[in-house]
């Protein structure tokens, strides 16, 4: 039984040129099983994007007032990048007392309450949620040509590709609840002579 995580590395010299291409086509979400015989023995994940420039905010010094630029508002902070345009759009859209700022721009005293972030590995949530431990993480897929936005993900290549829907189940009984909602519609659909395709919005 193993006492704790272990972290190893492999220098990327001691790998097939083969493999070094199937890493390097990993988007954010994506992973690389690796498998012995048809079982699956270990998989890669690629460093996400999402951390680049990342930093841990400090702790704010006990003599320096916290900030109030966004007292009495709810601050929704971006861990990708949009512009500034993006960002007033998605603010007005939310309606309220809404702020949504860049991660970078995030300084002691901000209390962020809504961290959105593109499709991501383990790894990379689990830094984001130690840097932001009371901000309630939002994982979103988004592709918004007007905006100049593109964050596809897994999910939604695979929606795109043909599958239906999409359900992230916590238990059994939670998955028959969300398949008797997903499966009585579109057999009323079938009996009446509809289809009972699901599609993407936008």
């Amino acid at each position: 039984m193993r006492g704790g995580a272990v972290s190893r590395q492999i220098d990327a010299g001691q790998l097939s040129e083969q493999v070094l291409d199937l890493i390097a086509g990993l988007q954010p979400g994506d992973d690389l099983v690796i498998t012995r015989a048809g079982e699956p023995i270990a998989t890669i994940t690629p460093y996400d994007s999402v951390l680049e420039g990342t930093v841990m905010l400090p702790d704010a010094p006990a003599d320096v007032p916290p900030s109030t630029a966004y007292d009495g508002v709810t601050v929704v902070a971006t861990a990708m990048k949009l512009s500034a345009e993006a960002r007033s759009r998605l603010s007005a859209e939310m309606g309220g007392e809404v702020a949504v700022i860049d991660m970078m721009d995030v300084v002691p005293g901000i209390e962020v309450n809504v961290l959105l972030i593109p499709a991501a590995s383990a790894h990379a949530v689990g830094i984001l949620r130690r840097q932001f431990p009371v901000a309630r993480i939002v994982v979103t897929e988004i592709e918004d040509e007007e905006l100049n936005v593109s964050y596809a993900g897994p999910v939604r290549r695979l929606l795109e590709a043909g599958a239906d829907s999409y359900l992230a189940s916590s238990t059994i009984s939670h998955l028959a609840t969300q398949l008797e909602a997903e499966v009585l519609p579109a057999r009323r659909q079938l009996e009446s002579g509809g289809g009972a395709r699901y599609e993407l919005e936008g």
